[in-house]
């Protein structure tokens, strides 16, 4: 299934997505906005499209499974 990030925001915040649903571990993810990844998160695979941006907090992981 294909999340795509519709605002910006923190990764744990559902308006930051266009489902209102925060991404699952099983998740396809497109960001094309600006995410800040706010707590330790897996997703299956990440697209960022300009001008969109990810930015990993520090002490905090962000796992890509593909």
């Amino acid at each position: 299934r294909c999340w795509q990030g519709t605002a910006n925001g923190n990764w744990t915040d559902a308006a930051s997505w266009e489902n209102g649903n925060v991404p699952t571990p099983g998740a396809d993810v497109i960001v094309t906005t600006n995410i800040v990844v706010n707590t330790n998160v897996v997703c299956n695979s990440l697209r960022v499209v300009p001008p969109g941006s990810i930015t990993v907090a520090p002490g905090v992981t962000l796992t890509v499974l593909h």
